[in-house]
């Protein structure tokens, strides 16, 4: 039971109310993502070679949106040029056109999409998945699969793909069975872990076409380790293992010796029995 300005709420209150804003948040943050998509012309991008000055790239491609250090300085500076989704609670990672200067020289130059070439049509790359690890074994509640954004015009939206290894219409049979296909307007979905072996894929769609599938990726959803009951036992056999509540058992007295012969029976002390 929680108490806010006054008014009692359930603990089935408080979590449709936070399961509302999260909903709300994402759709926020999605609609904040679209809106500061920025893309450098991709065939001057491709002209930005290792060791250019700084101000060769900057007549190439024009002044950077954000700048980190001193390019100049004799230690690594990032220049961002573009970005096509931004780091926030939905996606915990930048995705950045970035240039690494070292005194005043280009270092390297990183896009977004992870791939050597850039589309010239504007049509889709192919996605890059990198989460989770491909072949990999893990125990989780919710499945969170991600991948590297498709290069090309924006808006981009992304067709998700997830089959199950399990039973076909054919009982004997065990092969990959289609699940669901959901759709995702960033590079990263969630959704209720099932268990079991899955594989997906992803592909990217936009105004003018699509890419091809990504290779499937596969990982196997494994139960948490479930400990082993032991078996309930009569109280009389607890009491007898811990010796609580039960009387000592003692040995019997041992029996008087018989009296020797041609002689009276003679009773032997209490102190030689106990010997």
């Amino acid at each position: 039971m929680i108490i806010y300005k006054g008014k009692y709420y359930s603990g089935i209150q408080v979590s449709i109310m936070a399961m509302l804003l999260l909903f709300s948040y994402k759709a926020f943050s999605q609609a904040y993502i679209k809106s500061k998509i920025i893309q450098p012309d991709y065939k001057k991008w491709e002209q930005v070679k290792e060791g250019m000055a700084q101000d060769e790239v900057e007549k190439l491609l024009g002044a950077p949106i954000k700048v980190i250090g001193n390019p100049k300085a004799n230690y690594l500076s990032t220049v961002y040029y573009g970005t096509v989704v931004e780091k926030s609670v939905v996606f915990p990672m930048d995705l950045d056109f970035v240039i690494l200067y070292h005194s005043g020289k280009v270092y390297k130059a990183v896009n977004p999409f992870m791939i050597e070439k850039l589309p010239s049509d504007g049509i889709p790359s192919v996605p890059k998945p990198f989460a989770p690890q491909n072949n990999s074994m893990f125990t989780v509640n919710i499945v969170d699969l991600r991948w590297f954004p498709a290069a090309g015009k924006y808006p981009m939206r992304y067709e998700i793909e997830i089959e199950l290894y399990g039973h076909s219409p054919d009982p004997s049979k065990m092969e990959w069975v289609k699940d669901v296909t959901l759709n995702s307007d960033i590079p990263f979905l969630s959704y209720p872990a099932t268990g079991g072996k899955e594989r997906w894929r992803v592909r990217a769609i936009n105004d003018l076409g699509e890419s091809n599938w990504s290779e499937y990726q596969y990982f196997e959803l494994v139960p948490p380790t479930v400990a082993v009951q032991q078996p309930q036992r009569n109280n009389d056999s607890a009491k007898k293992e811990s010796g609580i509540g039960v009387q000592p058992v003692h040995p019997p007295e041992p029996a008087p010796l018989p009296p020797p012969e041609g002689g009276h029976r003679v009773q032997q002390p209490e102190s030689d029995l106990k010997k």
